[in-house]
């Protein structure tokens, strides 16, 4: 097999200079590998040029749910509550997602909100304060149901959010220290972690070199390096369900390969809820996981019709190929340019198809 690395070299710097990103990681591994491939190329910020390496963590947005959707599976691997189980016998919501299931709210068919701005009700001194956060999860779990059918999907942070506040009652434990001990913890994910800077929410608090930068936020004032992009997010503190890890590709791209071994009978999580939780439902979604498109999927042409993966938004995305027995982590920070450069749209696939090509 012909090693891609010089081609995904040659690739990546060109979305540098095509404004895509100032820097990116690519990693890839298999189910049995023992080291993941990976290349960096670029800059973590377009003023304050520290190169990207190995080592440089990336905000990984709502790459997030994933690690907190299989914390939960991990829970109910536990016997702690089963899918099947009405949210309202877990949190105080109203009937319309009351009546979801846990693995509705997983697949984003419980009927929250997509995304409301819950940090513009929270004052700027408060925000990033506990009481900040208990506002925003109460705001999230009281808002007003969408009116989506029965069995559709949609993509919502609000659910997430709410997933916060059930996890911790459930384990009686901070979500950021539930995902370290049932998930990144036991897979050796060392990169993998909320707050990676002086606890993520100081605005005083000095720029780490070695972290990609994502956007300039008006009312923080100033270009986020270390804190969370996410509003909603930071002002929880930089911990929630829906937001708030940073980590390297690798890891990301480790994540994967641990999915695949999961599909093969590994006992980080039971295979049945592995497959469960892959497997598309008639929504289109898995629990957590998205699945592929059979038309315009951002992991491209090439990736197989099981591929299950997801996106985040401020560039970074991980897409798993079981057929392949593969795991592709793409790690950017294309919201450095704002969040209104899309260039990434035509530039994932693309990338996923050359990768793939190899494969």
């Amino acid at each position: 097999m012909t090693d891609p690395t010089v081609k995904i070299q040659a690739f990546l710097l060109r979305g540098v200079r095509d404004g895509v990103f100032s820097g990116a990681q690519a990693a890839w591994c298999g189910e049995a590998d023992i080291t993941t491939k990976m290349v960096n190329v670029g800059y973590t910020s377009k003023i304050k040029k520290f190169t990207i390496s190995s080592k440089t963590l990336f905000d990984i947005s709502s790459l997030t749910k994933l690690f907190v959707a299989s914390a939960l599976l991990r829970l109910v691997d536990k016997g702690a509550f089963d899918l099947s189980a009405r949210l309202h016998t877990l949190l105080p919501l109203g009937s319309a997602q009351g009546g979801a299931t846990l693995a509705e709210l997983l697949a984003h068919e419980a009927r929250f909100q997509a995304w409301l701005p819950l940090f513009e009700q929270i004052a700027v001194s408060e925000r990033g304060t506990a009481s900040a956060r208990d506002k925003i999860i109460a705001r999230a779990l009281s808002a007003e149901a969408n009116a989506a059918p029965t069995n559709t999907a949609v993509y919502s942070d609000l659910g997430y959010i709410a997933l916060t506040r059930l996890l911790e009652a459930v384990s009686q434990c901070p979500l950021d220290q539930l995902v370290r001990e049932d998930v990144t913890g036991p897979l050796g994910l060392s990169s993998v972690q909320f707050r990676p800077h002086d606890g993520g929410s100081k605005i005083d608090s000095p720029i780490p070199l070695d972290i990609a930068a994502t956007e300039y936020c008006p009312w923080r004032k100033k270009t986020l390096q270390g804190e969370v992009h996410d509003d909603n997010a930071w002002s929880m503190g930089g911990v929630s369900g829906h937001a708030g890890l940073f980590a390297t590709a690798s890891d990301v791209a480790h994540f994967g390969a641990a999915w695949l071994q999961a599909l093969s009978g590994s006992q980080w999580l039971s295979q049945h809820l592995a497959q469960k939780a892959v497997r598309s439902r008639a929504s289109g979604r898995g629990l957590g996981w998205d699945t592929k498109s059979p038309v315009g999927s951002s992991a491209g042409s090439n990736l197989s019709g099981q591929a299950f993966g997801h996106l985040g938004f401020t560039g970074c995305s991980l897409w798993v190929d079981p057929e392949r027995r593969l795991s592709i982590a793409l790690s950017t920070n294309r919201v450095h340019f704002g969040r209104n450069n899309l260039k990434i749209r035509h530039f994932r696939p693309a990338f996923h198809d050359l990768l793939a090509s190899f494969y």
